[in-house]
């Protein structure tokens, strides 16, 4: 901006009329160059288009030896075998015709996605041989490298019309694209047909059924198929919906559409249809498909013929445009240039005049209605406004000084009584700050009661737990020693009736031992005879004896163990007794335990309680800290302030004063 002002006012508007000039060379430049540029896209285009109608004649090519090659393999070499050698003949000629339009259009090497596509395609060329010699010729349908045969057909045509796909994409004209998306739908249709024919003709030729996977795969086809003549019917001009409407009207390809709908039902039925007249009548219709590709190709390159010669005649309409625009822009620029320069210089003499005069009294000589003239009415009612502006700023300056001081003084005031609310809340928030740390001791004193108490109340309950085990315990001991006292006594009932046993047998040995002493007697008496008698009378009487001498040992264990019998049913009498008094013990405990119990939850209830309040107390008192502190910052904000306006007093009494003497050095009316 600083260097704009360096220059003169005729400089600027020239530079003012250069700008639109070069403005409108830019433009006009631009234009030719988007015209040039549209004229190589379509250039471009051109090229995609011919590669797309080379496509699309290589594609027919490749369909209809793919499709006899399957016939011919079919019949084991009984058909198609001219139709197959022609095929050949025209798919080579294709393939050739195809090289030679990459080779004339080198653009299409410079578009990196067609390059790379391009490649694929011609690679696929080198296999076609092999795929002839190993797979069709030899009627085998996997080659040694592990390709199917016919499948090497179908990724090949996958890849042209993937092709086409990729140049639709590029295509940046709507009307182009749509004509190529039409053909697109054209091919992928006229390549299910003849999918359809190859896959058809095999089961017909054997009069065999359509399995589930072939099932599947022809109506996932032809669901296809239905999708893409669709796009034809929506998309294609009257004429070529004319063409492929023909199939309706011809009965062979029409039959062949029926065919196709009812093969839709034909899940594992026979299949009867001639194979040589189903081959036939879907080739016509192939072909009428090849006849609106066709047309659709023609319109391609008229559209694109028409497009090529309206992009020439934008260049050449662009340059005319531009160099008449030129002509006439420059010729009123220089009339506009004089119509403003001539008066503008008349008007700034004038200005300089009363500049250097300061006599705001003088006026501007006005001539004409134009803006020019408009701005020197304009500067002489600037002058008359100024010339009173100036008399009721010199009034009013008097006025303000006055205020001005009035307005010092009371920031004055202010800014003392700020200090002395500053004094007063550091005092309020130094006691705060005390009570606030007595406070949160008071709290954490509380809480330190709260917690030995909780501790003292958790042991309690554990003492009276321990009780109650005790005399759980204990009072199991005295039903132990109750069992035990009833088998001491079972025991003596038993040893009681042992003793009778024992009285028993040793009275059976007296009479033993009797008998036995008579029985010597009466051997004694029959002399030899009762010899052997006498001797088992003697070992009679010394078993008798045995007999005796054991029955007083056992009789004196019996009385012993009578004797401690007696005793520990005594001692377990005694310790039954000891028991009962240690369980009403325990029963006090228990006891002494819920009471201490019930006075520490007294205890922690208040400690709980008291902690609360010691909460809330430091609660509120950081808030009325907080709040001192607030009102510290306002009054330190309100001594900032009453500063500032004391500053700014001082400022505006220089400005004022300035104001008067600037005043002072116009003349005025």
């Amino acid at each position: 901006m600083s260097f704009l002002n360096t220059l003169s006012l005729k400089s600027r508007i020239t530079a003012l009329v250069i700008i639109p000039l070069l403005v409108v060379a830019w433009l006009s430049f631009e234009r030719y160059q988007q015209a040039s540029l549209s004229q190589q896209n379509l250039a471009k285009i051109g090229a995609l288009m011919e590669l797309i109608s080379q496509s699309s004649h290589l594609l027919t090519a490749l369909q209809n030896e793919r499709d006899y090659s399957f016939g011919y393999v079919n019949s084991k070499k009984a058909r198609y075998g001219k139709e197959m050698t022609t095929a050949r003949a025209k798919t080579d000629q294709q393939i050739i015709r195809f090289k030679q339009a990459i080779a004339e259009r080198p653009e299409l090497t410079e578009m990196s996605s067609i390059n790379n596509k391009l490649k694929v395609i011609l690679g696929s060329f080198d296999e076609l041989t092999n795929v002839r010699a190993e797979g069709v010729d030899q009627l085998t349908n996997k080659l040694t490298s592990g390709k199917f045969t016919f499948r090497t057909y179908k990724d090949r045509n996958t890849k042209i019309i993937q092709l086409v796909e990729e140049i639709i994409a590029l295509a940046d004209d709507k009307e182009l694209s749509n004509k190529a998306t039409v053909l697109h739908a054209q091919m992928m249709a006229k390549d299910i047909y003849s999918e359809m024919r190859g896959l058809m003709y095999g089961a017909f030729v054997v009069k065999g059924t359509m399995g589930p996977a072939r099932f599947r795969h022809f109506v996932n086809i032809e669901a296809v198929l239905s999708e893409y003549q669709a796009k034809i019917m929506r998309q294609a001009s009257p004429d070529v919906r004319s063409i492929i409407n023909r199939i309706n009207s011809n009965p062979n390809q029409s039959q062949v559409v029926g065919l196709i709908k009812t093969l839709l039902q034909k899940l594992n039925e026979r299949l009867t249809y001639d194979a040589d007249e189903y081959f036939s009548n879907i080739s016509q219709l192939i072909q009428t498909y090849q006849t609106a590709e066709e047309h659709v190709l023609e319109e391609i390159e008229h559209l694109l013929a028409a497009k090529s010669a309206h992009a020439q005649y934008l260049v050449n309409s662009t340059l005319i445009l531009a160099i008449v625009l030129l002509i006439v822009i420059a010729a009123i620029s220089i009339l506009l240039i004089r119509s403003v320069t001539v008066p503008l210089t008349a008007l700034v003499s004038t200005c300089l005049e009363i500049s250097q005069s300061k006599d705001i009294s003088k006026r501007v000589l006005i001539q004409g209605t134009d803006e020019i003239s408009e701005v020197g009415n304009a500067l002489n009612s600037l002058l008359c406004s100024f010339d009173t502006a100036l008399t009721q700023v010199y009034q009013q300056t008097q006025q303000m000084n006055e205020i001005v001081a009035q307005v010092n003084t009371a920031s004055n005031t202010s800014l003392q009584l700020s200090t002395n609310q500053n004094d007063a809340t550091d005092n309020v928030s130094v006691a705060m700050n005390e009570m606030t740390a007595s406070i949160c001791e008071v709290a954490q004193n509380t809480q330190q009661t709260s917690d030995a108490v909780q501790r003292a109340h958790d042991f309690s309950v554990d003492c009276a737990d321990m009780a109650n085990h005790s005399q759980s315990l204990i009072s199991n001991l005295i039903t132990e020693l109750g069992a035990t006292s009833d088998l001491v006594n079972r025991l003596n009932e038993q040893t009681n009736s042992i003793s009778s046993v024992i009285t028993v047998i040793q009275a059976i040995a007296e009479q033993t031992n009797l008998l036995a002493l008579n029985a010597a007697i009466e051997a004694a008496r029959a002399g030899d005879q009762g010899r052997g008698f006498a001797v088992v009378a003697d070992e009679v009487r010394g078993l008798a004896s045995r007999t005796q001498e054991s029955t007083k040992q056992i009789e004196q264990q019996i009385e012993s163990l009578l004797t401690g019998s007696d005793q520990a049913d005594q001692s377990m009498g005694a310790l039954k007794a000891t028991a009962q008094k240690a369980i009403d013990v325990v029963l006090e405990s228990v006891a002494a335990f819920g009471k201490m119990k019930d006075e520490l939850d007294v205890i922690s209830d208040m400690s709980s309680q008291i902690a609360t309040a010691a909460e809330e107390q430091t609660s509120v008192s950081n808030e009325i800290n907080e709040r001192i502190h607030a009102v510290r910052h306002d009054a330190e904000q309100m001594a900032e302030h009453a500063q500032t306006g004391k500053n700014s007093s001082a400022s505006l009494t220089t400005a004022c004063s300035t104001l008067k003497t600037c005043v002072n050095q116009f003349t005025v009316s």
